[in-house]
């Protein structure tokens, strides 16, 4: 599969790594608007259109169960590397799945984690009324399996000229009780790559701009989506690591379903 950005890919994913790695040890989430050019973005929705449209969307409870508590988490989702998807994956969204698979290569060395191979990647289309409640992702669709998620994304596609109004925004929770939520942006233009720090002992609202990639530590971050006004779509993933020697899966399982609801 060639680079999606050409040349270019592999310079942007160092760059959102190595800020990637820092918001992780501030316990940060990582924003990069237009991480999707416009014609990358035209392109990625219009292969995620054919591709619902070819195979439908079953709504699963992250990828663990053909039925789902609509009140937990209600969308349609695609595994975009399953065996039935995988191989008709069109060219618009195969470059997306390399930059990703570049991203995550990038992040193993400069979080020096060992992200395996594997990852977990899904499409979601949120329809009106659309939202999955509060949770972390670590422990879900992992509970029985030796790795965990290690690192979450999203990459919005969203219809253009997207307004807060409109619903469906990433709320980032502070981890605790008289914790802080902090979330970083990443610039990536021509004028260099600049950083906003927000920090608040609030939660912080993420809206789903179109071609935004959003990055953060599994493990850590409580956050949920908000009800969506408007159909819109995302792809999901995970970068999956080896559990360590040790940890015991169930504990990690029910501390992380205990902030469903919470």
């Amino acid at each position: 599969m060639a680079p999606m950005r050409g040349s270019g890919g592999i310079a942007h994913s160092f760059i959102v790594a190595e800020h990637a790695a820092e918001a992780f040890r501030s316990g940060a989430v990582l924003v990069c608007p237009q991480y999707l050019r416009s014609s990358e973005l035209s392109a990625a929705r219009f292969g995620a259109a054919a591709l619902s449209g070819r195979f439908g969307a079953s709504a699963a409870l992250a990828g663990t169960s053909t039925t789902v508590d609509v009140e937990v988490r209600s969308c349609a989702m695609l595994d975009l590397v399953s065996d039935r998807v995988w191989p008709a994956l069109p060219s618009s969204l195969l470059g997306v799945v390399q930059a990703i698979e570049d991203l995550r290569e990038q992040l193993a060395i400069s979080t020096k984690r060992l992200l395996c191979e594997e990852m977990e990647l899904q499409l979601l289309n949120y329809a009106e009324g659309g939202l999955y409640v509060k949770h972390i992702d670590d422990g879900l669709g992992t509970a029985d399996r030796p790795v965990r998620r290690s690192v979450s994304l999203l990459l919005y596609l969203t219809p253009d000229h997207w307004q807060d109004g409109y619903g469906g925004q990433l709320r980032i929770h502070p981890a605790a009780s008289g914790a802080i939520a902090r979330v970083q942006q990443l610039s990536l233009d021509n004028e260099g790559n600049g950083v906003e720090d927000i920090v608040s002992g609030e939660p912080i609202d993420i809206i789903p701009v179109p071609g935004t990639l959003v990055l953060f530590d599994s493990a850590t971050v409580p956050h949920e989506v908000l009800v969506t006004r408007r159909p819109r779509s995302a792809i999901v993933g995970w970068m999956l690591e080896q559990r360590r020697f040790g940890e015991s899966i169930e504990r990690v399982a029910l501390a992380d379903r205990a902030w469903i609801h919470t």
